[in-house]
């Protein structure tokens, strides 16, 4: 594969300039995907028209060398939208066409692949991608990206996570979802500094976004401010006030701080919104039983019990209560 050629054969096919070779070290060291994040392909407008080829080469060689990477851990779906992205921006760089109609072969693509091989040996021209069909290209690198990204997540990999959330975010700056998974990535490796500013950055993009604002209460709360982590998620409960987890979740966190007024409310709350749950019954009748609410703990574990005559932990605090009688 095309994929292992190093710089300099880039630069011989195409005469790569220094200033461009200069520009791509600067972002390979910078970890390309937190600079796409930060800046990355919104800076080309900045640039003036004689930069600007410099700058279309320096982007086109790193998505290159990011298909290898992906290439080399058999991520073909994303080897491919970013060979597309590399002559995207350097249409006639063969070496990626190339690599393309490798990847078109093994992804049974025979159309496709055809297409490219003529542009390997020369039989047809690069056509550039209009306005629309770039942004469609970027849609799908996106999407591609995030899914990557969630399916780290699911088996705890965060950093590698991370760097697919900032990718996905390159190509769709300000994307709620993906700001949200960034920011609760970031979270679970300790780095609170940067899920904060991103949490933030999600809240701006969708404020009504219940969901980010219950995650960000628990990143405050794993770093030490209880106080911010429960306004945060009663703000997350009045944007979501039919959401009973949220309710359990602040009920969590009033009873950990021993506010078992609140969390009895909340309780309440949640079954009221989903009374099916023998769980919530049997927690809520410990907190009424914490309260010194006898009574209501009694009704509580019935309830459970009703449900789920299998809740141990209510029957034994049911026998409890009533052998001392209720108060």
């Amino acid at each position: 594969m095309g994929f292992m050629q190093g710089p300099r054969k880039l630069r011989r096919r195409r005469g790569l300039s220094a200033a461009a070779a200069g520009f791509l070290i600067a972002l390979l060291l910078a970890g390309g995907a937190c600079f796409a994040q930060s800046g990355g392909k919104g800076q080309e407008a900045d640039l003036s028209e004689a930069r600007e080829s410099e700058f279309s080469e320096a982007l086109a060689t790193q998505h290159y060398y990011l298909a290898g990477h992906y290439f080399r851990h058999w991520l073909l779906e994303l080897a491919e939208v970013e060979l597309r992205e590399s002559v995207r921006y350097w249409p006639d760089l063969k070496a990626a066409h190339r690599d393309l109609l490798v990847v078109d072969i093994l992804t049974g693509h025979p159309v496709r692949a055809l297409a490219e091989a003529m542009m390997v040996v020369g039989l047809g021209e690069p056509i550039p991608l209009d306005a629309a069909a770039a942004r469609d290209l970027d849609r799908r690198a996106a999407r591609v990206h995030y899914r990557q990204g969630i399916a780290y997540a699911g088996r705890r990999r965060w950093h590698s996570a991370i760097e697919e959330f900032c990718w996905a975010l390159s190509y769709a700056p300000g994307n709620p979802a993906v700001l949200h998974s960034l920011a609760f990535a970031y979270s679970n490796i300790g780095d609170f500094n940067d899920a904060e500013r991103v949490y933030k950055a999600a809240f701006q993009a969708s404020p009504e976004d219940a969901y980010a604002h219950a995650d960000f209460a628990f990143m405050l709360s794993a770093a030490g401010h209880k106080d911010q982590a429960e306004d945060e998620l009663s703000r997350a409960v009045r944007l979501a006030p039919s959401a009973a987890a949220l309710h359990v979740d602040l009920g969590w966190m009033a009873e950990a701080r021993g506010d078992l007024a609140t969390a009895d409310h909340e309780f309440t709350t949640a079954i009221r919104l989903s009374s099916g749950h023998a769980g919530l019954w049997t927690h809520l009748g410990r907190i009424q039983e914490r309260e010194g609410k006898s009574r209501e703990a009694i009704d509580s574990y019935k309830k459970a019990l009703t449900l789920d005559p299998a809740q141990n932990e209510a029957q034994q605090n049911l026998v409890k209560l009533e052998g001392s009688g209720p108060s």
